[in-house]
């Protein structure tokens, strides 16, 4: 079952999968336990593109296995930090 109400994020699905807790998967990347907490909640909209590949790769995975919708979201080349972009970002 996908971790965020609409689906978007798979994070939570797979980090369990994986059998690593939230601290143990916030640690392999670098990240903070609050960010690994948005993400399974879904609050992808403010998230840079970086922190999801970092996450992403601390589960030995793709960035687009962990969040689909990143096939078609567009970035704008001009963000010195990519954000996502996207009409189901704007849910957010």
């Amino acid at each position: 079952m996908p971790s965020s109400a609409s689906g978007l994020c798979r994070l939570r699905e797979l980090r369990l999968r994986s059998g690593l807790s939230q601290v143990q998967l916030a640690a392999r990347p670098g990240v903070s336990l609050g960010t690994v907490r948005k993400l399974e909640s879904g609050h992808l909209a403010a998230t840079r593109l970086e922190t999801l590949v970092a996450v992403a790769h601390g589960l030995g995975l793709a960035p687009t296995d962990v969040i689909p919708a990143l096939r078609a979201a567009p970035i704008r080349p001009q963000d010195r930090t990519p954000r996502l972009r996207g009409a189901w970002a704007a849910e957010r």
